[in-house]
Formats: C-alpha cells, structure tokens, sequence
C-alpha cells in the first residue's frame, strides 16, 4: 500500500442532501484521491424503507467494482442498526477498511466499536486527510486526533476548524457518484433532481436548544461548540461553482441552523447577491435572531422563504427545550413578513408529554393570530441520544432508554406529525387544530374555540376529519404552485406523499 494512493468510498444512507459526505470528498480530492460517493436511498417522510437484498447487492457490487481501500459511512442515529448491518456486507465484498462518521457515531463511538475500524468522532476533515495520508503511506491510523480504534477505550473529539474558508467547497461534481434506490444504480449527483442547492454560510449554532444536537456536542467537546461563519466571498463562489455544475437550478436554501450575522457581512451579502447570483433564496430563523433591519435588506436581496423554529408558544414549555419566550417576537416577524409578502413555515413540536393544556392552547392561541397566508412544519417530539429533553422526558418517567432513537426508529415513521400514529386524544385534537390554524379558508375564531372545547379535543374524529381534508387540499394547491414557478420535482412529490392519501403530512 505504500506510496500508492489508496481509493476512497464515501456511502450514506436516506440522506441524498447530506453536505457532510459531499465536503469530505472535497476534501480528498483536492488532495488528489479517488473518491466514490455513494448516496443509498432517498429520505422520504414519516416514510423510510429498509433497503431491499437487491439494493444491499447492488450497493456492494458497485463498491466491490471501485475497489476501495477505505469506505467512510457518515450517518445518523437512526441508521445505527442499518449502517451496522450493511457494514458487514460491505466489508466481506470488498475487504476494505470501514471509517463510520457523522452525528451519530460523534455522540455515541460505542456504538460503532464492534463492526468499524475507525470512529471519527468531532468534524471530519481532519480526520479523513489523516487516514488518507497514513494509508498511502502504509502507517497505522493510531494516533490520528479524532479517531477512536477498537482497541481503544475512547477518544477526544478532533479540533473544530477555526476559519471555514480554508475548506474547499464541497463536492458538486457529477464525477463518481450514484444514487442507488428501487433497483437502480443512478449515475451523477441526485441533488440535480430537486430544482434547488442548499448550502451553509456558517457551522454551529449560537444557541442550545435541548432537543437538538448542537447542545449535546458541549458533551463531546468539554465546551460550547464553536459557531463559525463563512466569508461572502466564499459563499458565493460555492453557489457559483454549483451552478456550473447543475446548470439552471430555480433557488437556493441557507441550510444554516439560523441565519444570523453581523451588519457588515449581511450589507456585503444584500450587495453582491443579486448581481452576482440573482437567484431567490430561503432561510432557517430562530426568533431570538430576528432583526427587523435584517430581513428588510434580505428582501430587498432576492429572500423569499423564511423557516422560523417556534417549538413552544409558552413561557413554561420554552423553559423545557431551552429556548426563551418568543411569542412576542414571532408575532411582530409575521406582521413584517405578510408586509413583504414572504412565504413563511412555522416549525412547532407536537407529542410533548411534558407540555400542558394550557401549552397546546397557548400555541392554537399563537397560530391563530399570526398573519395569513402562512404554513406549518408540525414535527412529532423524538428524543436522540446526550439531548437535554430526553434526560428531562426519562426523569418525569415519560420515556425509556428502549424509546431513545437509535434504538427505537421512531423518525423513519413520524418525523413530520401525521395522523396514521397512535396517541392520546388531546394530542390529535392538537394537532389537528395546528394544522387547520394555517389555512386561510377556515375561520380563526373556530380553532380557538375549539381548541377550549372539552368535546371536541376529547372526541377529535371531527377535528382530525376536517384537518385531513384541508390537509389535502394544502398539499395540491402547493403542487400546483411550485408547477408554476418550474420548481415541481419527482423527489418533492414522493417525499411529501403525492401519491397516497395515508402519508399526507399535516402541514
């Protein structure tokens, strides 16, 4: 193996937009290796399938047709099991050494022990550039910082990049790379199906939410995950360097955990955006982020969708993710958005054994006061490993270490809130009132009213039966729009459950 540069293969599972893998072959490749990606199955809500035989077969027959050295698997925790599984398939095809990666195995290397010869636990450029370097080389990846061996008890997180801009943009080349899925092995990049780039200006997060996993990376690192920020120049010569990939893509999403930077970066970015990209774009938004002056520049730049995480609509249920009170200000955010006529979501979490009557009425109370036309993302509380909620939903008895995800795969089938899912009847009044709080065309003053209705949120068959027809008409009426501005796709409507009336999301 000396002196011989090795080949690389880098495979993740239901994750066709994963930046992660996409950035490590950059990296590689920058430093001359040949590098495979492979993206196995297409993420599809509340939706996932267990890869067939077929496709296991196929996944390894195509590796075993690369050759390579190395095969890195970055994925989450709900793919465990599965990573775990086809793991050892794909070594006895090819015989190459496995590296697992990503979110998953950063939190819980443990779990990887018995079946990878490497953990990258923290961020992987480093580590990859590393095991690249030493296998050409013939050495021992012992050693390498971020890196637990099986012979080892644990392993420090690898050092965060301290300036992004010394990263290469990632991989949006066509060259290697397949999507394999319902017996197919599809060549190029299948983010070309989609109609849209996402990209991220920034790493981290300034803030801690308990439900998510840029708070428990505080218990990989012994500190505050550093949040980092992209030059605009950067930024820009990534989406620029897409487009001579992609060609004629309708819009541009800033994946970012929140779109939040100083004055100077948003007045070079309002600048030179439309003169130099002119596209529309998207953005993700903590209310504890807005700035009214923020999106009035964003606007006049070409913003026209803004995801905004509201979660809880109570002081008190705030308190349980983390979060502040921001009733307040994602009230004046809509006010300002329905001004500018930008297309809004609201992310609300639903099944929170924790919250309270008066929580779920204080977010009926919210959703009916905000401005219309807007739409929710209404997601089903899933409790992932070293995450605050689930330390609080395991100590008010409400949740075991058998329910943790990992363990259990509740995502695979309610991600996104659907009402083909036992639980509680106030929960599905809930969410039912959620969804039926968007839709322009049903009175506001009816969902309070009935959101106080012993009745109807202890008997919700009327409530669920009304949400799931308007549910259905939502879904068609955005199909229909996104046709019209060209920004339909295949991938869009298998995701969102086009084709079956069952796996329609409340939306």
């Amino acid at each position: 193996m000396a002196d011989r540069k090795p080949v690389f293969a880098l495979m993740t599972p239901y994750g066709t937009e994963n930046n992660g893998v996409r950035m490590l072959a950059a990296v590689l490749k920058e430093r001359g290796y040949e590098t495979h990606t492979v993206f196995f199955k297409s993420w599809r809500n509340n939706d996932v399938i267990a890869p067939t035989r077929l496709e296991v077969e196929q996944l390894c027959g195509h590796l075993k047709a690369v050759g390579p050295d190395v095969v890195g698997i970055g994925f989450g925790t709900p793919y465990l099991r599965l990573v775990a599984q086809v793991s050892r398939a794909i070594r006895e095809a090819t015989g190459a050494k496995i590296v697992a990666g990503g979110i998953h195995p950063t939190f819980a290397s443990g779990d990887c022990v018995g079946w990878a010869d490497g953990t990258a636990i923290g961020e992987g450029e480093p580590i990859i550039a590393d095991i690249a370097e030493r296998t050409k080389a013939g050495e021992s990846w012992d050693g390498i910082p971020g890196l637990r061996l099986p012979h080892h008890e644990t392993a420090p997180a690898a050092p965060d990049f301290v300036d992004l801009n010394t990263l290469p943009h990632r991989d949006f080349s066509h060259d290697n790379k397949v999507l394999i899925e319902g017996g197919k092995i599809i060549p190029g990049d299948p983010l070309l199906r989609q109609g849209q780039i996402r990209v991220h200006a920034s790493r981290g997060c300034p803030y801690a939410c308990s439900y998510c996993y840029e708070a428990s990376l505080e218990n990989v690192y012994g500190k505050r995950f550093r949040f980092r920020r992209r030059s605009v120049d950067s930024v820009l010569e990534e989406v620029k360097a897409a487009r001579r990939t992609f060609g004629r893509f309708k819009r541009v999403k800033f994946d970012d955990d929140t779109f939040i930077f100083p004055m100077r970066w948003m007045e070079e970015f309002c600048e030179r955006w439309p003169q130099e990209v002119g596209l529309p774009f998207d953005i993700l938004l903590n209310p504890e982020a807005y700035k009214r002056d923020h999106i009035e520049m964003l606007v006049a730049a070409g913003l026209k969708h803004v995801q905004m995480g509201v979660e809880a609509a109570s002081a008190e249920e705030a308190e349980m993710y983390d979060r502040k009170d921001s009733a307040a200000v994602v009230k004046e955010f809509g006010e300002l958005a329905a001004r500018h006529n930008l297309e809004v979501n609201y992310d609300v979490i639903l099944d929170n054994p924790m919250a309270s009557t008066k929580d779920r009425r204080a977010m009926v109370d919210l959703l009916t006061e905000l401005p219309r036309p807007y739409r929710v993302f209404l997601y089903s509380l899933n409790a992932f490993p070293e995450s605050g909620v689930f330390d609080s939903l395991r100590d008010q008895g409400h949740m075991t270490e058998r329910e943790l995800e990992g363990r259990a795969q509740k995502t695979f089938r309610q991600f996104r809130a659907s009402f083909d899912w036992p639980r509680p009847a106030e929960d599905r009044a809930h969410i039912a009132l959620c969804a039926l709080a968007s839709k322009p065309f049903i009175p506001a003053s009816f969902v309070r009213a009935a959101s106080r209705s012993h009745l109807l949120t202890r008997h919700p068959g009327l409530l669920t039966g009304l949400a799931r027809f308007t549910d259905v008409i939502r879904l068609y009426s955005i199909g229909l729009e996104k046709l019209i501005k060209g920004e339909l796709t295949w991938v869009k409507i298998r995701e969102y459950g086009g084709f079956s009336f069952r796996r329609v999301l409340t939306q």
